[in-house]
C-alpha cells in the first residue's frame, strides 16, 4: 500500500462477500472464477492485483481500521520492530516492561503473552553471571532421603476428585495404575479454527474430559485432517448458545465444570450473557480462558484476526525474506500454535493456583502476542539500539555456511548449520574438498563470513547432487547441525518420530484409519492407546445432557425438537 504492507486472511465465504464491495468492485461477486474458493485460490494473482490498486492510495493505517474496524475484514499491518514497541494496542494491554540493566541500561521487553486476573507475574532484571550464586549457595538443602522421601510422596499422591463422564452417564474411577495428568479435569471448549482447538486438544491428550460446545447448524468436515487432528479426545455437544434455553444449559454444565476456553471475537460471549463474570456466579473457582486476537479490551480488541493477518503485526515478518526483498510472512498461521502452547501453560498454572488456594482466576490472551513474546532479544536490542534486524533470508550474522542447500530431485533441500571452524574442516572432508579448510578466504569463520557467496556455492555445488537425507545424516554423523527440508509424506516415514512413537493411528468414521500427529510433550501416563477419533456433530448431546445435566429423554426430546441441542444419528 501506500507506506508499505498489509497482511489479509479471507478464508470465509462471508469475508469474501464483503471484500469485494469493500474495494469497490461488488460486480465480481457474480465472476464464475471467483465463485468458490479454490477458484479464487486458482486466480489469486489477480485478486492480490485488484487489492493492491485499491490500497495505492492508502496507508496501512487507513487500510486496518477500513478494512478490520469497519468491514470487519482481517487484515494487519506489517510493522517493524520499532512499529511493534510503538502501538497502542500493545502499550493499553501492558506487554512491555522497563528494567534498567547495570550493564546495558534501561531495556523494554515483552513480558508474557497473557494477562491473567489472580496469578499476574513479577519481573526483576536478568543477572549477572554469578550474581546469585554466593545466595543460592547458602540457601543449597540436602535431597531427601529415608522418611522424608517417602512422607514427601505420600502428599504428592494425594487422590484427586474424578468426575468424568462415562458411557452410561455414571462417574468413571481413574485409570490404574497411572492415572492421566488430567483426568480429574473437565473442560467445555468453544474454540474455532487452530489456535483454540489445538490448546484443548492437548489438555485433551492428557486425559481432560474436554466437551466440545458447536451450532448444530454448522456442519463438521469429517474428511478434513484438519478436524480430526484438532478434535480428537473430544466429545461433541450440539448446543445452540443464540437459544436462551441453549445458553442455560451452557451454564448448568459450568456449574459441573473446571475450565472454559473461547476464542470468539470479545462482544461475542457478551453478547450471549456468558462473560467471567456470569460463568462465576454458576461456578464461584472457574477457569476461563478467552484467547481473541488482540485480547479482551483496547482499541483493536473487537477486530477479526487469524493467525495469517496479525502475524503481520508481531515483527517478525519485517525480518523474514531475502537479502533487499519484500518482507514475508511464514505462510503458516505461526501465532496460532504459539497461542495454543501458552494458553495451555496460562491454563495449568490457573490450575495448580486453584488447587492451592480453592481460587479460580479469568486469563485473557491475545494471538498477536505470543509471537511478540518469541523475538524478546530483538525487542530489547531495538529498545537500546534503534536497530530493525535487516533480511537475511536463510543465513546467519555470524555463522557460514549456515542455510538451506539443493539437494538431489525437483524442490529438494537440506539445511546446513556449521557453527566452528572445527566443523567447516569436517564438512570440507564430507564434501571430498579437504583443500578448502586451509584456503585463506575460508579457514576462519571472519573469512568465510565476508566470502559467504562463494561458500555457499561450494556447499549447493556439492549438495545438489545428493539425496537431502543422505547430506544430513552424513553431517550429523560429523558433528554439524543438519537437516533434511522434509514434504509431509517424508515426515511420516522419519525414521527418528517413529522411533519415538511420535505418530498416532485413528480410525475415523469417514476416512478410515489414519496417521496422525501425536504429542511433542511425553511422559509415562500419556497413553495414546486411549484415545479417541474425531466425534461426530452431536454424538454425545444425549449422554452428555442425561448423564452431567439428568435430563430425562422426553426433556431431550424436546430441546432436540426446538432445535436447541442436535443429536447424531447414524443414517
Amino acid at each position: 500500500c501506500k507506506d508499505g504492507y498489509v497482511a489479509f486472511a479471507v478464508s470465509t465465504e462471508g469475508q469474501w462477500e464483503r471484500l469485494v464491495p469493500m474495494v469497490g468492485r461488488a460486480e465480481l461477486m457474480d465472476e464464475p472464477r471467483f465463485e468458490t474458493f479454490i477458484e479464487r485460490r486458482e486466480h489469486a494473482d489477480e485478486i492480490d492485483e485488484i487489492l493492491v490498486d485499491w490500497m495505492k492510495d492508502k496507508t496501512r493505517a487507513d487500510v486496518f481500521e477500513y478494512a478490520a474496524g469497519t468491514w470487519s475484514e482481517p487484515a494487519s499491518p506489517l510493522l517493524d520492530i520499532g512499529e511493534v514497541l510503538a502501538d497502542r494496542q500493545l502499550a493499553h494491554r501492558g506487554l512491555f516492561a522497563e528494567i534498567d540493566h547495570p550493564d546495558a541500561g534501561p531495556l523494554r521487553y515483552p513480558t508474557v503473552p497473557f494477562k491473567m486476573s489472580v496469578s499476574e507475574p513479577s519481573f526483576e532484571r536478568a543477572p549477572r553471571l554469578g550474581e546469585h550464586t554466593d545466595e543460592a549457595l547458602r540457601h543449597a538443602t540436602p535431597p531427601l532421603t529415608g522418611e522424608a522421601w517417602d512422607e514427601r510422596e505420600s502428599v504428592a499422591h494425594t487422590p484427586r476428585r474424578v468426575h468424568h463422564l462415562s458411557k452410561d452417564g455414571a462417574d468413571k474411577p481413574p485409570h490404574a495404575p497411572f492415572p492421566q495428568p488430567l483426568e480429574d479435569v473437565r473442560v467445555l471448549d468453544l474454540t474455532r479454527v487452530w489456535a483454540g482447538p489445538l490448546a484443548t486438544r492437548i489438555l485433551g491428550d492428557f486425559g481432560a474430559e474436554v466437551i466440545k460446545v458447536s451450532d448444530p447448524r454448522v456442519p463438521i468436515d469429517r474428511t478434513s485432517g484438519t478436524n480430526n487432528k484438532l478434535n480428537r479426545n473430544k466429545l461433541s455437544l450440539a448446543l445452540r448458545l443464540d437459544h436462551e434455553k441453549g445458553r442455560e444449559l451452557f451454564l448448568e454444565l459450568v456449574a459441573t465444570s473446571d475450565v472454559v476456553v473461547e476464542n470468539f471475537r470479545p462482544r461475542v460471549m457478551r453478547n450471549f450473557g456468558l462473560t467471567y463474570e456470569r460463568l462465576r456466579e454458576v461456578r464461584p473457582d472457574i477457569v476461563m480462558c478467552s484467547m481473541p486476537g488482540f485480547g479482551t479490551t483496547g482499541e483493536y480488541a473487537d477486530y477479526p484476526a487469524f493467525g495469517p493477518s496479525v502475524e503481520a503485526m508481531t515483527g517478525l515478518p519485517s525480518m523474514m525474506g531475502y537479502e533487499g526483498d519484500e518482507p514475508r510472512t511464514s505462510s503458516l498461521a505461526f501465532p496460532d500454535p504459539v497461542s495454543a502452547l501458552n494458553s495451555v501453560a496460562a491454563i495449568m498454572t490457573a490450575l495448580h493456583h486453584r488447587r492451592h488456594t480453592g481460587e479460580g482466576q479469568f486469563i485473557d490472551l491475545a494471538l498477536t502476542e505470543g509471537p511478540i513474546c518469541q523475538i524478546g532479544e530483538h525487542i530489547a536490542a531495538h529498545s537500546r539500539t534503534g536497530h530493525q534486524p535487516p533480511r537475511v533470508g536463510n543465513s546467519h550474522s555470524i555463522y557460514t555456511p549456515y542455510g538451506v542447500y539443493p539437494a538431489a530431485g525437483d524442490d529438494n533441500w537440506v539445511a546446513i548449520c556449521v557453527q566452528s571452524d572445527a566443523e567447516w574442516r569436517r564438512l570440507c572432508g564430507l564434501m571430498g574438498r579437504p583443500e578448502l579448510a586451509q584456503d585463506e578466504r575460508f579457514r576462519e569463520e571472519h573469512g568465510r563470513r565476508i566470502n559467504r557467496e562463494e561458500v555457499d556455492a561450494l556447499v549447493a555445488k556439492w549438495s545438489r547432487t545428493l539425496d537431502g537425507e543422505h547430506v544430513a545424516m552424513s553431517a550429523q554423523s560429523a558433528g554439524i547441525a543438519a537437516g533434511r527440508v522434509a514434504k509431509n509424506w517424508q515426515m511420516m516415514a522419519d525414521v527418528h518420530l517413529n522411533a519415538r512413537g511420535f505418530f498416532v493411528d485413528l480410525v475415523e468414521p469417514d476416512v478410515g484409519r489414519k496417521k496422525y500427529p501425536g504429542q511433542a510433550i511425553v511422559m509415562a501416563e500419556l497413553r495414546k492407546s486411549d484415545w479417541k477419533a474425531s466425534a461426530r456433530l452431536g454424538e454425545h448431546s444425549e449422554q452428555i445432557v442425561s448423564g452431567i445435566l439428568g435430563m430425562s429423554r422426553r426433556q431431550i426430546g424436546r430441546l432436540e425438537d426446538d432445535r436447541t441441542i442436535g443429536i447424531f444419528r447414524e443414517d
